[in-house]
């Protein structure tokens, strides 16, 4: 791969953070059973086919 994470980040209107990496699928797998992906968003969503990994962590004026 040769793009960083900071290319796949974006700050929502609201404030919230939003993230996505792409990975090889074949590794998918591996990363959820190592990799406690919770700890990095409140949600986080794997598109195990496509190798995508997405997470938001909402801003204060989002949630509350």
């Amino acid at each position: 791969m040769t793009t960083t994470a900071d290319e796949h980040h974006i700050i929502g209107p609201l404030g919230s953070d939003f993230w996505r990496i792409r990975v090889p699928p074949e590794l998918i797998p591996a990363l959820a059973r190592e990799f406690d992906w919770n700890r990095m968003g409140r949600r986080v969503m794997i598109d195990a086919g496509g190798g995508i990994i997405t997470w938001m962590n909402p801003s204060g004026s989002h949630v509350g």
